[in-house]
């Protein structure tokens, strides 16, 4: 099985550096979504919330994005009636005790990562998925 990847971040080049390294693992993904924006990324899932092939599986959502905060992402899509439901994992630059914490009770985050993606942490996170 091949995960379908979504990174919903602003920075082009942490967007440029993570397609890059998720590119790198062919035999475990499928497919990478590139939002610069979470309004962007709410429609496309609000637009293919019945087609469970084009919903990711695992997305990776900055909090500090220029329209829509990464929080207020969360707080839309619990609205949605997806036909599957994305693992979430917060990438931020922010090592904010405040952040983390209430990542760690938001229910639709799995983990909260600070940012730059590591090749060892990627890797892990899928692994877990496909497990």
């Amino acid at each position: 099985m091949r995960i379908l990847i979504c990174l919903i971040d602003d920075d082009k080049f942490y967007q440029l550096f993570t397609k890059k390294l998720l590119d790198g693992m062919p035999d475990k993904v499928k497919e990478v979504l590139q939002f610069y924006d979470a309004t962007s990324a709410f429609i496309y899932l609000e637009e293919n919330a019945e087609n469970v092939d084009k919903i990711p599986d695992v997305i990776f959502l900055d909090l500090n994005l220029p329209d829509v905060s990464g929080w207020n992402f969360l707080h839309k899509i619990k609205g949605l009636s997806l036909k599957k439901h994305p693992v979430i994992h917060i990438c931020s630059s922010s090592v904010s005790a405040e952040d983390v914490e209430k990542a760690r009770e938001e229910i639709l985050v799995n983990k909260y990562i600070v940012k730059p993606l590591k090749r060892e942490k990627v890797q892990q996170v899928l692994q877990d998925y496909l497990e």
